[in-house]
This record gives structure tokens, C-alpha cells and sequence, in this order.
């Protein structure tokens, strides 16, 4: 029976600090960059949605952390990395709407967030793409 790989060995490298470090960093700019956030009312006020913000972060990290580690030990090989990177996609891409649709609920029941004037649940799925494919992009890049 073969042994199965590590994380470590099947990304490539320890992400650890990768995700302790860009978990935080990302869902503190996210509000800022796509929801019209500011800091003018100070640190304290911006917590709340640093928090939201974090919540959805992880979700979506860890979802298309586990999609690439899964492929990564289905299709190992370099020369399968076509195939890999294709059904990686399909299936991120599936993921994305699964996770949008659970936090969409969790948002609505349970953090109650308030919505910025202006913003539109387009401009929530664009910030939360934007999480997944760089986070993606990433873990792809260091692998190859």
C-alpha cells in the first residue's frame, strides 16, 4: 500500500507562514480595496469587518487550498499538470459558488453585516474571486 504524501511534500513547500501571514494581510485589505471601507473612524470600528472579512478569507483559502492539494495527489506529475490544472478549475470553480452560497447564508443569519451604499453582490463575488485566484495562482506558481 503506498504511503500518502504530506502536505508539505505535495504543495512543494510548508505553507504555514504562507496562510498565517496572507490570511490576515488579505482580509484586512479586501474591505478597503473593494468595499469602500476606510480607517478614518479608526481601528476599533474597522474590526467588525476585518472579522467578517477574515471569516470569508479562510473559507475560501482553505476551500481552494484543498482542491489543489487534492489534484496535486491525484495527477502528481509534471506531465499531468495540463489535466491537473484543468479539473482544478472546474472543480475551484464549483467550490467558489458552494462556499459563496454558505457564507451568504452564515452573512445573513448570523453576522448580519451591514452593506455599504453602493456595493452590489457582484462586487462581493468579485472581491471573493479575487481571494481564490490569487491564492490559487500562487500555490500553483510555487508548485511548478
Amino acid at each position: 500500500m503506498a504511503s500518502r504524501l504530506a502536505t508539505k511534500e505535495v504543495l512543494g513547500f510548508d505553507d504555514r507562514i504562507f496562510y498565517l501571514i496572507g490570511i490576515p494581510v488579505l482580509s484586512f485589505a479586501i474591505p478597503l480595496l473593494f468595499f469602500k471601507a476606510t480607517l478614518s473612524n479608526g481601528f476599533i470600528s474597522y474590526l467588525p469587518k476585518w472579522g467578517i472579512s477574515s471569516l470569508y478569507t479562510v473559507a475560501y483559502w482553505y476551500t481552494a487550498r484543498s482542491v489543489i492539494i487534492w489534484f496535486r495527489r491525484q495527477y502528481p506529475g509534471h506531465e499531468e499538470t495540463r489535466k491537473r490544472l484543468f479539473h482544478s478549475a472546474i472543480a475551484i470553480t464549483v467550490a467558489f459558488f458552494a462556499v459563496s452560497t454558505i457564507m451568504g447564508i452564515v452573512n445573513m443569519y448570523f453576522l448580519k453585516e451591514q452593506h455599504p451604499d453602493g456595493v452590489t453582490q457582484i462586487d462581493y463575488k468579485v472581491a471573493s474571486f479575487t481571494i481564490v485566484a490569487l491564492v490559487t495562482t500562487i500555490y500553483e506558481s510555487i508548485f511548478l
